[in-house]
């Protein structure tokens, strides 16, 4: 193409015979024009090139410096490029290594019933009480959840649309041109005359007015738009605390990359994949690719585009970045957290209580090189704090075998006012006093043989099992040198097992039998690591290298938070372990969660309207 401007020519020209044949392209007439605006911009001479075509789409105005947004605005010039070859044979086209596929749509998220009357309600509560937005938002809200419009069919109702007097709505010009006549459940004629009641009095309306209107300011009597909308609705959900795990999940792996140049089992699948070996015990990559082979039809409503293959997602576990899973996992124990935070631990303390300890998990130092532990066997240790409200862990951090338990002192995050229970694995007199620094406390053992003396003594009740209780200071060189304050230290035999224990601690407030009653709960963080290696797949590994590893391990933990999650906010009296059971034997099936959680007692309520929710008569 020897001159710019010829360029927009083309365009035209590609556009108007598309357009002849039937095809709007909005998007992709707005994309082209502006390419050939960048092209005379830079005054390009000569066939159009990939690098040029590339150039452009970086050139976002939105500075979304995503992959994904340019594989986007660079997938709406590939067809015209293909169609400028035929006059241009020089033209390049470019192809989907440059920025990676385009991204598929994130899977919607259904909100129950109960959520959607929180929506409602949280519409409701909106500023100004008395004027007209509140009632807007919960009619339109309530409106599209019970008659399953789209938001763009609500927003394009007519007044004279809504027929409450038969309880009658028309949907007209959606998708693909048809019109539609839906019935209307009662409760939602209510709610319906009650907003246009309000609509009335406070602006003229006619029979083509939208039935729906803006209702403050200049937006006043004007029709809603689509973004306005979505901007309320945001704000909503923000407030009411929701988190919709595939929104953050996708962020994820945008900041990762994960999906790029993905043709096949993306991340979501991948994720799906290995959760759904999780729950129904799944110990090898065939024994995955049977089982879901084996239920083909139920693929896809479980997430899956296409069937799971074992060499597929044997390479994505070898090469996809692990910290993919680390950050999901993180997502889900930050809403877990929130969740279990006022749960009690059986001591009646405000602070927050962590109990901190390794297990190690043993590998075969042939397979499994790069996790040396002794001199003929590998492992990778697991160190984990565990938050004793809910047994939901906090922190964790995988290594090879030969780290020290006392070395993760170093990358722990401190909470200020928070207490760390630990074993005198973890005796390092120096990064306790770090700990200390930072405002927080400690209950750990003492080991035999400790150099100190005793500077004071406080009254103990003997029997309660309190031998002595003391202020200490430490005599040793090296260990007065890394802590140099006091310390206290509670002496403690255990009536039931006649074993005297010595503890020591920095907190100088808290009851003697409430230090003993602290390091008691730290055995929760060993049952913790009890349960996820009886029911949970980190003890056999489907993959060799440290990224399929610490794929597996990251995997497990975020699929132990999210039973725990469904656990919490469902209010499920039954154990983790019923839950994990439960899940085994349902996953294919297309049961509520909570009618398979409620066993025999669940009753279902024939609903009189099939198609309908009665989201209005709360």
């Amino acid at each position: 193409m020897s001159a710019p401007n010829l360029v927009q020519a083309r365009v035209d020209e590609y556009l108007a015979e598309r357009r002849h044949l039937g095809f709007e392209l909005r998007s992709m007439g707005l994309a082209l024009t502006s390419f050939a605006s960048y092209v005379a911009s830079v005054q390009h001479q000569g066939p159009l090139t990939v690098d040029l075509m590339a150039d452009w789409a970086r050139q976002d105005k939105a500075q979304i410096h995503k992959p994904g947004t340019k594989a986007r605005r660079l997938n709406l010039l590939r067809p015209f490029a293909r169609w400028l070859r035929q006059f241009e044979p020089l033209t390049e086209v470019p192809d989907e290594t440059i920025f990676g596929r385009v991204p598929g749509r994130v899977a919607p998220h259904i909100y129950r019933e109960d959520e959607i009357v929180e929506l409602m309600v949280a519409a409701r509560g909106m500023g100004p009480q008395d004027g007209l937005r509140p009632l807007t938002f919960a009619a339109l809200f309530g409106l599209i959840a019970s008659a399953g419009l789209r938001v763009s069919e609500a927003l394009s109702l007519l007044d004279a649309d809504v027929d409450l007097v038969n309880g009658s709505l028309t949907v007209r010009q959606a998708k693909f041109g048809k019109s539609r006549l839906l019935p209307l459940h009662p409760s939602t004629v209510a709610a319906l005359s009650r907003y246009r009641q309000m609509r009335n009095r406070q602006v003229h309306t006619t029979v083509e007015t939208p039935f729906f209107i803006g209702a403050r300011g200049r937006r006043l009597g004007r029709p809603l738009g689509e973004r306005q909308v979505h901007k309320v609705f945001i704000e909503l959900r923000d407030k009411l605390g929701w988190v919709v795990p595939w929104t953050s999940f996708a962020r994820i792996v945008e900041r990762r990359g994960g999906d790029s140049g993905v043709r096949v089992l993306n991340c979501t699948e991948q994720f799906r994949a290995m959760a759904f070996a999780q729950l129904t015990y799944r110990e090898s990559l065939r024994d995955i690719e049977i089982c879901l082979l084996s239920n083909q039809k139920k693929l896809y409503g479980m997430g899956f585009r296409t069937p799971v293959k074992r060499s597929t997602l044997a390479d994505a576990n070898e090469g996809r970045d692990w910290h993919i899973w680390e950050d999901l996992a993180m997502v889900l124990i930050r809403r877990a957290r929130k969740l279990y935070c006022k749960d009690s631990f059986g001591i009646d303390l405000d602070n927050t209580v962590y109990a901190l300890d390794a297990t190690t998990i043993d590998l075969c130092l042939s397979l499994f090189p790069w996790a040396p532990f002794r001199s003929t066997k590998a492992a990778v240790k697991m160190h984990t704090l565990l938050d004793l409200r809910g047994n939901i862990p906090a922190f964790i951090h995988i290594s090879d075998g030969k780290m020290g338990d006392v070395n993760v002192l170093d990358t722990l995050p401190i909470e200020a006012g928070a207490f760390y229970v630990m074993d005198r694995g973890y005796l390092d007199f120096a990064r306790l006093f770090a700990l200390h620094q930072a405002g927080a406390f400690f209950v750990t053992r003492a080991k035999r043989g400790m150099n100190a003396h005793r500077v004071r003594s406080m009254k103990a009740d003997r029997s309660t099992g309190i031998i002595c209780d003391q202020l200490i200071a430490l005599d040793g060189f090296y260990t007065q040198k890394g802590y140099p304050e006091q310390l206290r230290r509670v002496r403690f035999k255990d009536p039931e097992t006649g074993k005297t224990l010595v503890f020591l601690t920095n907190n100088t407030t808290l009851p003697a039998l409430t230090i003993a009653a602290l390091y008691k709960q730290r055995w929760q963080v060993e049952l913790f690591f009890k349960w996820i290696k009886q029911h949970l797949r980190i003890k056999r590994f489907i993959g060799n290298s440290e990224n399929a590893v610490k794929t597996q391990i990251w995997c497990a933990i975020a699929t132990y938070v999210l039973i725990a999650v469904v656990k919490k906010e469902l209010q499920i009296d039954a154990s983790l372990y019923t839950l994990l059971q439960i899940l085994s034997v349902s996953v294919f099936e297309k049961t509520p969660l909570s009618q398979a959680f409620a066993g025999g007692s669940y009753i279902s309520e024939p609903d009189p309207m099939h198609n309908q929710l009665n989201l209005f008569g709360f």
